[in-house]
C-alpha cells in the first residue's frame, strides 16, 4: 500500500489493497452501478463516499449534499454505493472513507469508467445450395456502433477472429447449425446468434423452364428459389 493525504478533510488517509474486490468497474451511460466498499461493515462508526477525493457524495443515514450525484447516489447499509443514471462526467476515482470506533481505516479506491453503450449487432445470413449438394452460408454481423475493436465468430464450439462477414459451408447431415457473432469494444462485448439448415430436397422447388440450375436461399426459416445463370 501507499500513503496519501485526503485534502478535503485534512486527515491522514492510507489506501489499501483488498483481495476479491473489483477496483475497476465499467458501466454504460444511463445505467446503474454498485461500487463495493471492499471492507467489513462490522463496527463502523463513520463512513462517507467521495468523488475525486473532494466531492462528498453520500454519508450513511444523512441527506446527500447538493452535488452532481444528488438524487442519483445512495449508500447502502453494507456501505456500498449505488449510482444511477450514469453520465460520462461520473467517470473517475471514488473513495470510501470509514472509521471503526473513532479510528480511521484504510481508504478504498474504486475507478469507474462510464462508456457509450454499444448497439446490439444484427446477424443476417444468405444460405444457398451448391452444385455438390452442400450449402454456402454467407453471414453478416452489422452494428451501428463505430467503436468496434474486433469480431469473433463461433461455429460448432470453434471460435475464430475475423471481420463483420464470414462464409461457412454446411451439409444436410449437419442439421441445424448455430452461428454466433460477438462484437467487442474497449469497454464491452455483445453477442448475437442464429441457426441455419441446409437441405437438398429439390422437390420443394417448383419446376421452371429456362434455368439450368436451382438453389436455395434461407432467411429466417423461409426459402426462395434462385437461379444461377
Amino acid at each position: 500500500c501507499f500513503h496519501g493525504v485526503l485534502s478535503s478533510f485534512m486527515k491522514l488517509s492510507y489506501y489499501v489493497e483488498t483481495s476479491g474486490c473489483s477496483k475497476i468497474i465499467r458501466a454504460p451511460v444511463g445505467g446503474k452501478v454498485v461500487l463495493p466498499s471492499c471492507l467489513s461493515p462490522e463496527g463502523v462508526t463513520s463512513s462517507r463516499w467521495m468523488f475525486k477525493e473532494t466531492v462528498l457524495i453520500a454519508v450513511l443515514d444523512k441527506e446527500n449534499p447538493p452535488t452532481q450525484f444528488r438524487g442519483r447516489g445512495e449508500m447502502c447499509s453494507n456501505y456500498s454505493l449505488i449510482l444511477t443514471k450514469l453520465t460520462h462526467e461520473d467517470s473517475g476515482n471514488y473513495s470510501f472513507v470509514s472509521e471503526v470506533n473513532g479510528r480511521q481505516r484504510g481508504t478504498t479506491i474504486i475507478t469507474l469508467h462510464v462508456y457509450d453503450p454499444i448497439t446490439g449487432p444484427v446477424l443476417t445470413a444468405n444460405t444457398s445450395l451448391t452444385v455438390n449438394g452442400s450449402c454456402s452460408v454467407v453471414l453478416k454481423c452489422n452494428s451501428s456502433s463505430d467503436s468496434i475493436k474486433s469480431y469473433t465468430w463461433t461455429v460448432k464450439n470453434r471460435t475464430s477472429s475475423g471481420s463483420h462477414e464470414m462464409q461457412y459451408f454446411i451439409s444436410p447431415q449437419d442439421g441445424e447449425t448455430k452461428f454466433t457473432c460477438t462484437i467487442k469494444t474497449s469497454d464491452a462485448e455483445m453477442s448475437v446468434s442464429r441457426t441455419e439448415k441446409c437441405s437438398n430436397d429439390t422437390s420443394l422447388l417448383p419446376e421452371e423452364s429456362g434455368r439450368s440450375q436451382r438453389g436455395w436461399i434461407y432467411s429466417e426459416s423461409q426459402c426462395k428459389e434462385t437461379s444461377q445463370n
